[in-house]
């Protein structure tokens, strides 16, 4: 569910406008941090590559902290 709002939010036009960005990383950082706690494999490739794609800094960190945590969760099982 948050991976394709995710990439729904990347199709929009309206994602580049300043008033829309700044809602836009905040909702993406949520997104990240709550794939970081639930995601799997699936989710950390996904996070691997907005974390190399995304514009913002922010939002970079947000995915690599994510896959990292997604990544210690499954070596951990």
């Amino acid at each position: 569910m948050f991976v394709a709002a995710w990439k729904a939010g990347l199709a929009d036009r309206r994602a580049g406008r300043a008033r829309y960005a700044d809602d836009l990383a905040r909702w993406r950082h949520a997104a990240a941090r709550t794939l970081g706690r639930l995601g799997g494999a699936d989710e950390r490739a996904f996070l691997d590559e907005q974390a190399k794609s995304a514009r913002d800094r922010g939002v970079r960190r947000a995915c690599a902290v994510a896959s990292v945590a997604i990544g210690k969760r499954l070596a951990a099982h």
